[in-house]
């Protein structure tokens, strides 16, 4: 056999060899794409007098770690119930001390104790709260951030130190992301969606996009359990809750918050 030959059949080989996995990836993109979706995390009504617990075993988590989707539908019946504080509807992250009750009271314009509940809860995400005075949702996004510098390695962060008294380290910031969702509707349905995709958040409502917000760094790898309807929380309900561990297109979204 010619070495023409021997080049012709090589290339075919070489053709077939590359249709071949570009087949299988295809096939294997179809499948992994339904395992996502069919191993979501769904939970139907969840009533507000009942503090609700998923233990993080059980919570599907993002395929690559970070991008996932989340989709809620709730309905606040009094907005009035523990008015003027800051009522929790969920977050995942982190514990709730069963000890505490949540009271995050708003004193006015400035004054609202918004860096008392992140001081308690740093890890969310994601987390949604609703505002103590406004029929406004909190959504909650907790990201990570590398920096490198000249940092103490004993002191607190808050004590003084010198040049002399520093090392060369890679710290991890964490960052705290908040996106207010104004005039949501009382007293119905509230269907809600929103898709953490790296660094931005697109959040739907009802049949249309809503906003999409831009985050500061990356959301950490969240390993906590999902925390529903803790003291102080709303008066009402959440009819159905989905977390999916990938990244649905935003027509698969928009037919689900139909």
């Amino acid at each position: 056999m010619d070495s023409a030959k021997v080049l012709i059949l090589s290339l075919v080989g070489v053709v077939f060899l590359v249709a071949i996995l570009v087949l299988v990836y295809k096939a294997y993109e179809k499948i992994s794409a339904r395992v996502g979706v069919e191993n979501a995390l769904k939970l139907g009504k969840i009533n507000t007098s009942l503090y609700t617990v998923i233990p993080s075993a059980e919570i599907i988590k993002p395929r690559d770690g970070f991008n996932y989707t989340f989709i809620v539908s709730f309905n606040v019946k009094n907005f009035y119930h523990n008015y003027g504080y800051w009522r929790h509807i969920f977050h995942v992250g982190t514990e709730i001390d069963t000890n505490k009750i949540l009271e995050y009271p708003y004193e006015g314009e400035g004054i609202d104790n918004w860096d008392e509940v992140t001081a308690d809860f740093p890890n969310q995400n994601p987390g949604l709260w609703l505002h103590p005075t406004k029929n406004t949702l909190r959504l909650v996004i907790t990201t990570e951030q590398f920096e490198e510098g000249a940092f103490p390695d004993h002191a607190h962060p808050k004590s003084s130190f010198t040049a002399t008294d520093t090392n060369e380290l890679d710290v991890t910031k964490k960052i705290i992301n908040t996106l207010d969702i104004k005039d949501v509707p009382m007293n119905s349905d509230v269907n809600l969606g929103f898709v953490v995709f790296q660094n931005s958040v697109t959040v739907f409502m009802n049949d249309s996009i809503r906003t999409i917000f831009t985050i500061t760094g990356k959301p950490f790898e969240n390993t906590g359990s999902l925390f529903i309807h803790r003291n102080k929380t709303y008066s009402g309900l959440i009819n159905n809750l989905e977390i999916y561990p990938t990244v649905l297109n935003d027509k698969k979204i928009l037919e689900k918050l139909k």
